[in-house]
């Protein structure tokens, strides 16, 4: 399987590549950077606030897996980093959607996730209510659901549909009747 992949040089695409090519697939990444090919890894310069990406990323791909997006602990929460945030994961994939239409690349595979880490272990007793994590829940929903929503796109382009809603009803509703109690 050929594989195409946005945010491959970040924390997780860094394993994910040589995984992927052990397993015998062939694997074309997207990076901002010049880099030099290796062994079935070929890199491909794109640039989204340009506008730019080489077209060839796309010849033969199977799969896309889409991991862009801001290292959500690298700074402090302000309003413009929340925005950065949810902008470094809504913004290519919109871009790639777009490409992809315009150019008619047809894949089989789409995978999207952001901010795919581990977070730590409880370290207090202190009990963290929502009113002191709002800011984080709503930048996730909103994510999420923006995502959500592009994803969609592309399955519809595609004639595909979701094989798995990400976030299943029931948080969905725990997290809406929760946030209600405390308002």
């Amino acid at each position: 399987m050929k594989v195409l992949i946005a945010g491959g040089t970040g924390f997780i695409g860094r394993t994910l590549i040589p995984f992927l090519v052990k397993k015998g697939n062939e694997v074309n990444v997207l990076t901002r950077k010049t880099m030099t090919d290796g062994e079935n890894i070929h890199y491909y310069q794109w640039d989204v606030d340009q506008g730019f990406i080489d077209s060839r990323a796309f010849d033969g791909v199977d799969a896309l897996i889409n991991m862009t997006g801001a290292n959500i602990g690298e700074k402090q929460w302000t309003v413009d980093r929340k925005n950065e945030i949810l902008n470094s994961r809504v913004k290519p994939l919109d871009f790639l959607l777009k490409v992809m239409i315009e150019s008619g690349n047809r894949i089989n595979v789409l995978i999207s996730s952001s901010a795919v880490g581990y977070y730590g272990a409880v370290t207090t007793n202190h009990v963290l209510t929502h009113n002191k994590i709002d800011g984080v829940i709503n930048i996730i929903l909103n994510e999420h659901f923006i995502m959500n929503e592009y994803s969609d796109k592309l399955l519809q382009f595609f004639g595909r549909k979701r094989l798995f809603p990400s976030i299943p009803a029931w948080v969905v509703k725990m997290l809406f009747h929760e946030r209600a109690k405390c308002y």
